[in-house]
């Protein structure tokens, strides 16, 4: 929980952004020098993201490592795979300052802590005092399309009572990530609150998208498939009232199909969700509907990679978060099941 203080508070920003009183000779890292995590845009030679957990990766052999960033947002830098940091982008340029021990190797990492609506991210310049090298591309991939839960709305919230605030989401403590992190897969969260399967409002619809807010461009998906993949859609979908079974399991078949298509060797989870029960709404018995629902829909598609997945309801002892949203403890759970899954079908 302390990581959870750390990015609520923002402590460090005050030491770590502002003007440098004394730059000594510094190396600008090249393009091949820059891993880019997620759906980063590229057009114009300008790197933009809007998806959670996006931004960018180096090998840096130095005492400091200093990147620009511009845009609206929240950042986690990741020092070597341990979170040090997290902050608030503040209107027009931003300049990060991380001290790096030791001056030998670190990969560092700097993410998008908050989802799609939040805003866009532009990933300036990126400098050191020492020497970049080309970082090695992942070994393994996880990929997580869904809505609030998947983004972590509210889940540094301390009550359920608390309405979102930017500051309050950190897609680096969700599930998907965690899971990512305990099987060393890099985790691609294409995510959006109150987004559903079907018939509107839909993530199918912008799933192409290289940044979800923006028609083009389209993402090429011409890089690595994801090795795993997990649908976790239906809580907006059942949040009122029931969807008619032909058509939402019609829909929610023809979005596996076309992840399968993208993702040929992939094994695909289609989840529950934390914030269903049998319970809300009353009398409609929504999460065994759910449940129902795609246990059928799999079963016709006939694939062995296509797999359910249920994450347990959330409970008052694990704490809720803002709007009755999972708590860190409660993404943590939910991660637990996830990379049992993730070692039990692939391995890792």
């Amino acid at each position: 929980m302390v990581l959870a203080r750390i990015a609520r508070h923002d402590d460090t920003i005050g030491m770590m952004l502002g003007t440098l009183l004394f730059i000594p000779p510094m190396t600008v890292a090249k393009p091949a020098e820059i891993h880019l995590v997620g759906r980063v845009d590229q057009t114009g030679g300008v790197r933009r993201s809007q998806w959670s957990a996006t931004g960018i990766e180096v090998l840096v052999t130095g005492t400091r490592l200093i990147a620009e960033l511009s845009g609206v947002g929240h950042v986690t830098v990741e020092v070597d795979r341990i979170p040090v940091l997290g902050f608030a982008l503040t209107p027009g340029s931003n300049t990060l300052n991380v001290p790096l021990a030791g001056g030998g190797q670190h990969r560092v990492r700097i993410l998008k802590r908050t989802e799609p609506f939040t805003g866009t991210i532009t990933w300036g310049e990126v400098s050191t005092d020492g020497k970049f090298s080309k970082p090695s591309p992942p070994r393994r991939r996880l990929e997580i399309i869904g809505d609030s839960i998947s983004c972590g709305y509210g889940n540094l919230g301390l009550d359920r009572n608390e309405h979102f605030k930017n500051e309050l989401e950190d897609a680096t403590q969700t599930y998907g990530f965690l899971a990512g992190q305990a099987t060393s897969a890099e985790t691609w969260i294409h995510a959006w609150s109150g987004k559903k399967m079907w018939p509107d409002n839909d993530i199918p619809s912008i799933y192409d998208r290289t940044l979800p807010t923006e028609a083009t461009p389209t993402w090429t998906f011409s890089g690595p498939a994801p090795d795993a993949v997990v649908i976790n859609l239906g809580t907006n979908d059942f949040g009122v009232g029931l969807p008619k079974q032909a058509g939402w399991t019609k829909a929610y078949a023809e979005f596996v199909r076309r992840v399968r298509k993208l993702a040929p060797k992939a094994v695909i989870y289609c989840a529950t969700g934390s914030m269903m029960s049998d319970n809300y709404p009353p009398g409609i018995r929504s999460l065994s509907t759910l449940k129902d629902y795609l246990n059928r829909m799999v079963g016709k598609l006939g694939d062995p990679n296509v797999k359910r997945i249920d994450f347990d309801t959330q409970t008052e002892a694990d704490g809720i978060g803002s709007d009755w949203h999972p708590s860190v403890k409660t993404h943590q759970k939910m991660a637990a099941r996830l990379t049992e899954a993730l070692r039990r079908d692939l391995g890792w």
